[in-house]
């Protein structure tokens, strides 16, 4: 894909994002004025979710053809508000992002479990969903959800317990930590019990930065012993993790003593800054690969060009040519 055609279409789905075809209902969702602030890369994490969620139910979907009682789940333990704030700019968080993506096609969840440890996302998140069950095209989302508060290594396990009591299930998890919220312990029962997709967002640069701190002796127990349940190793073996790249091939074999297939990719900013996303299946060959593969376009873009396409959207930067 040409780099025009990579704008292009980073511009669409961003478009999406915002609900620039629905303003209206974004209008709405917005008068809630509870939000998550976050740095203008952040969106492209939410452009992947997107590009999984559409052909994710339509395949799986199909099986229910075979499996009439196939259970299929979404989950998000870090959900957050359901709007995003990116300076004088607003997209939807990834609760809606699914929700919306699954219009896309006939087949739906049949359950999504939204959880954040914050109460007041919570709260906002809540008003969010029921306003949106008010409109035809979001109805659908009644009685398939649930909103949980709670911290994502209490509720994680609880959802997947849930999950388990389903013969036949298959489902599509988003797990975005902040920096190392998650204990691989607890991320090892979803991979291991739950037959499905996920999408997981790594810190390998600030991971490895803090075991830097750890081996000059800069860093506090406390800390040091959330990154060693985060990667899955003691806090003795955290000094042969001190560079992104061993962190990041450290937490990618984890994942792979579970899932037949993963994919990495980076998502820079433009200040040195950098997150891995990283997709993993229980298929060895999953049917959407092709989309998956596709998403390497995304080690192209930065914070700077989301915002340059930002600025398009609301008419500030009119040529595409001009970045």
């Amino acid at each position: 894909m040409g780099r025009k055609k990579s704008i292009e279409d980073l511009n669409r789905r961003l478009d999406i994002l915002a609900m620039k075809s629905k303003p209206h209902i974004m209008k709405r969702l917005c008068k809630i004025e509870v939000f998550n602030e976050f740095n203008l890369w952040t969106p492209l994490k939410l452009i992947a979710l997107s590009y999984f969620v559409g052909p994710f139910l339509r395949i799986v979907g199909n099986l229910k053809e075979i499996y009439g009682n196939l259970f299929i789940a979404y989950i998000d333990v870090f959900a957050g508000s359901g709007i995003n704030k990116f300076g004088d700019y607003y997209t939807v968080g990834s609760p809606i992002a699914a929700i919306d993506s699954a219009n896309t096609t006939d087949h739906k969840f049949d359950m999504m479990y939204f959880a954040d440890k914050n109460e007041e996302f919570i709260e906002a998140l809540c008003r969010r969903l029921e306003l949106l069950e008010k409109y035809e095209e979001y109805r659908w989302i009644t009685d398939r959800y649930k909103v949980i508060h709670g911290e994502a290594n209490e509720t994680l396990p609880a959802i997947v317990e849930e999950i388990s009591e389903n013969r036949y299930k298959n489902c599509l998890a988003f797990i975005d930590p902040y920096k190392w919220e998650i204990k691989m312990d607890v991320l090892s029962r979803l991979l291991e019990e739950i037959r499905g997709d996920v999408l997981i967002t790594h810190q390998a640069v600030l991971t490895a930065k803090e075991i830097g701190k750890f081996k000059k002796g800069m860093l506090k127990d406390d800390t040091a012993n959330k990154i060693a349940e985060y990667l899955g190793v003691s806090t003795s073996d955290l000094p042969k993790f001190d560079t992104e790249e061993k962190v990041k091939n450290l937490y990618v074999e984890k994942i792979k003593e579970y899932k037949s297939y993963v994919k990495a990719w980076t998502v820079r900013s433009d200040t040195g800054y950098r997150y891995h996303l990283i997709f993993a299946s229980s298929k060895k060959d999953p049917r959407w690969a092709g989309v998956i593969e596709s998403l390497t376009e995304f080690e192209k873009f930065t914070g700077n060009l989301v915002k340059y396409c930002f600025d398009r959207m609301a008419g500030r930067a009119p040529r595409i040519t001009d970045f």
